[in-house]
């Protein structure tokens, strides 16, 4: 606690109207003045403090009590050093503490890509978590990541050029396979798997992941051509749209292209528990102000009205299929297996085609009843596959 009470003093934190905080640095940590005196605080009351204790770190993680000692050798000008201490104490190669820190990261890494870590308890690696499913990889890459200088990029392309991440989320046919020239594994070996390991925890096959809320959001902003790849800056301002619903405050961008910024530069000032913007609240984003281990991922009937009736999502839907109309010109098909490869990375299969063409051909006969132009009603036409592949399950999963 004395490591970082130079940035979190405890005498200018306790009423909020007393906080003393530097201007736009509510979420970072600055020091506010000369370090505090910490006192063991007698039966854990803030306002019964005992004697004075010096900065110093876990004794179970060091190796000497000399280790464990905070020295001040790493004050640097206004600042105490307390937090690069704790920084450095963390990340030395080849002590318990860097063992666990590199332990906790990796599978972190592991679980942003699989859905799961090879620890299921993020949050726990003492005796009461988890089991690791894989305890020589997690300390095959805790040691790769510790010993490379800490950089978590070798690490992810470690993981991802790997044969267990490239598998398939969904199991081949004997006919698909004869189809691929793929060699299946046997009926007697997938139903095996399927008894010894139900939950995938061995990684017999990729998890099928649901795209994170954020992520939902920027894609769909992706294939319609619309995303503001900009990055930094000040956050995109909100502003309540109701009791429970918060909306981009456009009046106070600083660009109007601002509008279509990645979701992670939406401003979570202010936002209340249960209040978001409807896409990414029906899409399990987290609640902000408390620490989030892991998303969970649910798959309720709002997720399909809101894709269906959000506004957001219709927009996008609309400029989407304007982006195709340009890059296909009129042909039905090449417009088909144009707006599929933007939207699932992939051509549109001939069954696929086919239910297209006739989807094309019906709405464009439907919506030219009412008083548009042909061209028109081609476009929104054109819209409503747009939307239908946004709403697809290849668009919101990943296998």
């Amino acid at each position: 606690m004395s490591l970082l009470t130079p940035a979190f003093n405890p005498e200018k934190w306790i009423w909020p109207n007393v906080r003393d905080l530097l201007d736009g640095q509510v979420m970072g940590l600055s020091d506010l003045g000369p370090p505090p005196d910490t006192h063991v605080l007698i039966s854990g009351a803030f306002n019964n403090p005992g004697p004075v204790v010096q900065p110093g770190f876990v004794r179970a993680f060091s190796e000497s009590d000399n280790a464990a000692l905070f020295h001040g050798s790493d004050a640097v000008g206004e600042t105490s050093g307390r937090r690069l201490a704790l920084a450095r104490w963390l990340t030395v190669a080849d002590t318990p503490a860097a063992g666990l820190v590199s332990r906790v990261m990796v599978n972190r890494l592991w679980q942003h890509l699989f859905g799961r870590g090879i620890v299921a308890t993020p949050d726990n690696f003492g005796v009461g978590g988890a089991r690791p499913t894989h305890p020589d990889l997690i300390e095959h890459l805790a040691g790769e990541l510790a010993h490379h200088g800490w950089h978590r990029k070798q690490v992810i392309r470690k993981i991802v050029t790997s044969t267990v991440y490239r598998q398939a989320s969904t199991q081949v046919s004997q006919e698909d396979a004869s189809k691929t020239k793929a060699l299946p594994p046997a009926p007697s070996a997938v139903s095996g798997r399927h008894l010894v390991d139900p939950e995938n925890h061995l990684l017999w096959r990729m998890p099928l992941r649901r795209l994170e809320s954020e992520v939902i959001r920027d894609a769909m902003m992706s294939v319609s051509g619309r995303l503001n790849h900009r990055l930094g800056g000040p956050p995109i301002p909100l502003t309540e749209f109701s009791l429970e619903v918060k909306k981009i405050d456009i009046e106070k961008l600083s660009a109007p292209a601002d509008l279509w910024r990645r979701s992670i530069y939406l401003s979570g000032k202010g936002l209340r528990e249960g209040m978001h913007l409807t896409l990414l609240s029906v899409f399990d984003q987290p609640i902000m102000t408390t620490n989030c281990i892991r998303r969970r991922s649910s798959n309720v009937v709002t997720q399909s009205l809101t894709l269906l009736n959000d506004a957001f999502v219709l927009e996008n839907a609309d400029a989407f299929a304007r982006r195709v109309q340009d890059l296909a010109g009129p042909d039905l098909r090449v417009q088909i297996d144009t707006a599929f490869r933007i939207a699932l990375g992939r051509p549109a299969q001939p069954d696929e085609i086919a239910w297209s063409v006739t989807l094309l051909q019906d709405q464009t006969a439907a919506f030219h009843r009412e008083p548009v132009s042909p061209e028109q009603a081609s476009e929104q036409a054109l819209a409503t596959l747009c939307h239908a592949l946004l709403n697809s399950s290849n668009f919101l999963y990943l296998e």
